[in-house]
């Protein structure tokens, strides 16, 4: 098989930029800009492929091998023209503040496929060899670079079918990531002056390790669905930003390669059907989530290690009929993150919620829907956010005409008037607390109509 992709855009733009930065109490002189900034973009990507399988034993055992081609071609410029009072015009360069860049990026990987294949049993492993080569070059301060990234990648899948019903997998992962060229390049961009960025030329590449093992069954007859997995990450010299804030508040970022990193989890989840009598069923649903990470980060120069613990877990029962549908379900979250730096804070935040949500019909035409959640979250600012929330829909419906084809509803929407979208979240680099818009109070009256139905023939007969 032969495969080739090729794609190709082009930009330009102009902008005026007026500023002045003032910096008191400080040996920083002021700066005040006046310029009209053009620049464009000019991007080739091209790839191919060829591949090839054949059988070494028919049916059973075979052999592919393939190699992949990317280039990238990326021409950009950045150009700042400073204002001239004596001609009136915008045509001083600027070239602290410009960039012209040619950046060529381009990828080699051969790669070989072994794989087994049987009824109840696969297993396939990949094995290549990346070779990345990186150029740029900086038309503006007649300078180049060249970096070249070479490695292994690689992968493993095996599934097994335990029965009919359940099977087993284990899938292994060796991935690469490059670093970009603009983290790559030594250029000072102080296109901002209270943010400046410089790459770092010296970045390793970032290799990472990813195991799965992965188990499920759904057996119909039982009534029965469980799946189940761990899996781990592991990456090695992972890339990230480095800040340092000087006493003139100015912020100056570069990129390093951080100590290693891994991540690990497991995931459970079963539902369960009980047949009560000839039209009643009872369901149980339970899930099970919980994940450990490490990490590395720096903070104005200096860095920490952030590990956290993330657990979630629902148990729900539900009952239904031709008539009647209850549902009962619990959910908790909880996340420990620690870090070990005095200036930042241990965190635990959790929630809780109780959901009962269902049905009832009555008088043969009419419906009462209601759905009911009380949530805690303890951890939201009080002075502004209930902790505690009642949220309360209801909707009634009634069907009506020929063939029950009119239906009428009246909806209520949080009764309670308690609504709202509070989160907080602890990252390896930040604490985050947001607020998004949510809907609120509101009733509404509607009216559909059905205009056609499936009879029994199956035709579908306009009304």
């Amino acid at each position: 098989m032969l495969g080739i992709n090729t794609n190709i855009d082009n930009s330009d733009f102009e902008r005026r930029n007026e500023s002045e930065y003032i910096f008191y109490d400080s040996d920083q002189e002021d700066i005040y800009r006046n310029q009209i900034i053009r620049g464009g973009a000019k991007n080739n990507n091209s790839s191919a492929f060829v591949n090839f399988r054949s059988p070494i034993i028919e049916k059973l055992l075979f052999y592919g091998i393939s190699y992949n081609y990317a280039i990238n071609l990326d021409d950009s410029e950045n150009l700042a023209y400073d204002y001239d009072e004596e001609s009136d015009q915008f045509q001083k360069l600027n070239e602290d503040q410009s960039t012209s860049f040619d950046n060529h990026t381009a990828t080699h990987k051969p790669a070989l496929n072994i794989s087994y294949q049987t009824e109840s049993f696969n297993f396939s492993i990949d094995a290549g060899y990346s070779l990345a080569d990186l150029k740029s070059t900086d038309r503006i301060r007649d300078f180049s670079f060249d970096n070249n990234f070479n490695a292994f990648e690689g992968s493993a899948r095996l599934n097994y079918y335990l029965s009919k019903t359940s099977n087993l997998g284990l899938n292994y992962n060796l991935s690469n990531q490059i670093p970009s060229i603009y983290t790559l390049t030594p250029y000072r961009n102080i296109s901002n002056p209270l943010y400046i960025v410089e790459g770092n030329p010296n970045l390793d590449l970032t290799k990472r390790h990813n195991l799965n093992l992965s188990y499920n069954t759904n057996n119909m007859d039982k009534q029965l669905y469980f799946n189940g997995s761990l899996s781990g990450d592991y990456t090695v010299d992972p890339v990230q930003s480095q800040t340092t804030i000087s006493n003139d508040l100015v912020r100056f970022t570069t990129y390093s390669n951080m100590k290693d990193e891994y991540r690990v989890s497991a995931n459970a989840s079963m539902n369960k059907s009980f047949k009560l009598d000839s039209i009643s069923q009872l369901g149980v649903n339970f899930y099970l989530n919980a994940g450990h990470n490490k990490n590395y980060r720096f903070t104005d120069g200096t860095l920490y290690k952030a590990t956290s613990q993330n657990y979630n877990l629902g148990p729900s029962v539900n009952i239904s009929n031709q008539s009647l549908r209850l549902r009962l379900s619990y959910s908790m979250n909880l996340q420990v993150a620690k870090y070990d730096l005095e200036t930042i804070k241990d965190q635990r935040i959790y929630r809780n919620s109780v959901n009962l949500s269902g049905f009832v019909k009555f008088f043969k035409d009419f419906e009462w829907n209601n759905d009911f959640r009380y949530s805690t979250n303890p951890q939201v600012d009080q002075d502004r956010f209930d902790a505690h929330i009642f949220f309360w829909n209801s909707s009634v419906s009634y069907k009506f005409l020929k063939n029950d084809f009119g239906l009428i509803t009246l909806k209520a929407y949080d009764i309670l008037n308690e609504n709202t979208n509070v989160f907080q979240y602890s990252g390896a680099d930040a604490i985050t607390s947001s607020e998004s818009t949510t809907l609120t109070q509101y009733f509404m009256l509607s009216f559909s109509y059905r205009f056609d139905s499936f009879h029994k023939n199956g035709k579908s007969h306009p009304r």
